[in-house]
Parts: C-alpha cells; structure tokens; sequence
C-alpha cells in the first residue's frame, strides 16, 4: 500500500466538489479512501465526480459508484482497512479527520503521512467493502 500524504506536492493542488475544497486542507477521507483502494487521488476524484456536496465526499453514494457495500458505526470498529472519524484537529478548525484503519491500532494517517500507532479518540467508523 502506498501511503498519501495530503500536503504531497503531487496532490496538495487537487480541488473537488462543487465548493472546489482543497485536497491539500479537506482532503484526508478522499485519501484515505484511496488508499483503501489503492488507487491515485485525482484518479478517484474523477471517478466520484457527482459524490461531493458543499461540505466534501458524500460516503454512500461514493460506495455506490465503486461497486462497494458502506457502512456507518459510531465509534471505533476494529475493522481491517476500515475508516476511523477522530475530532483530534478541531481546536484548529477542522472538526473531523479521517485515517484508514490497518488493523486494532495502527493507522495510515494523510496528514503527516506515516504508518503509526492510534493515538487518536475515534468517533466513528465507516466501512466500505
């Protein structure tokens, strides 16, 4: 698995939805889902084309357009490859972020690219299979 970093030079400049939200500051659910499926960020931006609304991706009908089964749980569900919801950067400004579970405890995180332990309180859990 290759891990995507949000602040990559490559891919900080991609813009999506229909407020064009900056990869770079909103971008950690559309980069840990394309880790999840091993797949380039503008690559899965162009094919979750009609997925956004004003606030970002739109998780079920993105499932749909890839094939996929979601599902939501609230809190942290150790599921392989799962997406864990954490409100860790919210004294910044950003009231969620996203990570892709790579098992019980350890996560991909885009914001500073590194495999790592969880550190993070996580809220929910979304799961695309």
């Amino acid at each position: 698995m290759k891990i995507i970093w949000q602040y990559d030079p490559q891919y900080k400049g991609l813009a999506f939805g229909p407020n064009h939200l900056s990869f770079q500051k909103y971008g950690c659910l559309l980069a840990s889902l394309a880790m999840r499926l091993e797949i380039a960020p503008v690559e899965l931006i162009k094919k979750l084309d009609g997925c956004f609304n004003d606030n970002g991706l739109i998780c079920a009908a993105a499932a749909k357009v890839l094939g996929l089964k979601y599902e939501y749980q609230p809190g942290r569900v150790p599921v392989k490859n799962s997406i864990w919801e954490t409100d860790h950067f919210k004294h910044f400004g950003y009231p969620q972020h996203f990570v892709l579970a790579l098992g019980a405890y350890q996560i991909a995180d885009p914001y500073d690219g590194r495999i790592k332990g969880n550190q993070y309180r996580i809220r929910s859990t979304r799961i695309f299979a």
